[in-house]
């Protein structure tokens, strides 16, 4: 390893200098616009609905069973969100059980009652 004789560093030397720092570059929200609602008969006119870049769109089903939204963002990926509009369907009821005691106090109760033989005691 040879030495540079005028600044008495090794020839292989090289003055580290400090990197800039450059901020990160944000990224800019997407603004989409919603325009106004579109009546559909079903989800599947949803799905074939076009929307343009940029755009919001908001579907109402024409018997109010869902609402949806078709985005079509600034780099063209298109979402679709349904959210259901029916009132939830009414629970079954809970089924009553019988315990064994009382499916035989049961059948008793329907059954008549025989008179008890006595046997005679001799």
């Amino acid at each position: 390893m040879g030495w540079n004789q005028q600044n008495y560093f090794p020839a292989t030397y090289q003055p580290m200098y400090p990197q800039p720092i450059y901020p990160q570059m944000q990224q800019q929200p997407v603004q989409t616009r919603t325009v106004e609602v579109v009546p559909v008969p079903n989800e599947q006119a949803v799905l074939d609905f076009p929307v343009a870049v940029g755009v919001t769109q908001e579907f109402m089903a024409t018997d109010d069973s869902f609402v949806a939204f078709k985005t079509n963002s600034a780099n063209g990926q298109i979402s679709t969100s349904f959210y259901d509009h029916r009132p939830p369907a009414p629970k079954a009821p809970e089924p009553e059980y019988m315990t064994r005691a009382d499916v035989e106090a049961m059948i008793a109760a329907a059954l008549p009652k025989r008179p008890v033989k006595k046997e005679a005691v001799e």
